[in-house]
């Protein structure tokens, strides 16, 4: 059951990610079925799991949480930002200034209330209904999402970094319960 656990685990991050980095509704959809899978296979963990494993196990639980809530939250910003990026390609010049203006805004290191006012502003420069409904996400969900969605690759390794350490620890303690280690 440990192992199944651990499969569901790497299966949830792995749609967690794809979801975070495409924000398209088939991989957020696909990233809500996966941490679903992962949730029943932690319960199923806690069951069996030792005393001495429920540490290591919770902490892992409350990474993969934060870690689904997050990609949650900034896959609408990615989508957001996907179409603006391709209006932008295409031509559109309305897209481009919003772009930029949002890019100007996180280099001037603003603070969440000035970068919402740059971004209701940007993103009026772009006539749209649709491009405006997106975005929505953009500013309702700012600030560091934004930054990770521009920097995508440095935010994934972290995460997946920190996702190591807990999920190693883990590992571990389950190999010394067992009396696997070497």
């Amino acid at each position: 059951m440990l192992s199944a656990y651990l499969r569901a685990a790497a299966e949830a991050d792995e749609a967690d990610e794809a979801a975070h980095r495409t924000g398209a509704p088939a991989d957020v959809e696909a990233a809500k079925k996966a941490f679903h899978a992962y949730r029943l296979a932690y319960a199923e963990g806690e069951l069996i799991a030792s005393d001495a494993m429920i540490p290591a196990l919770t902490t892992l639980n409350e990474r993969m949480q934060r870690s689904h809530h997050e990609a949650m939250r900034r896959a609408p910003v990615t989508a957001a930002m996907r179409v603006l990026e391709d209006r932008r390609r295409l031509g559109d010049s309305a897209a481009s200034r919003a772009l930029q203006r949002l890019e100007d805004g996180m280099e001037q290191g603003l603070a969440q209330a000035g970068m919402v006012n740059i971004a209701r502003a940007a993103l009026r420069l772009v006539p749209e209904t649709s491009a405006r409904l997106y975005g929505l996400s953009i500013i309702l969900s700012f600030g560091d999402a934004y930054e990770a969605i521009i920097d995508y690759a440095s935010a994934a390794r972290a995460r997946s970094e920190r996702l190591t350490i807990d999920r190693t620890r883990l590992v571990n303690v389950i190999r010394a319960e067992l009396g696997t280690t070497a």
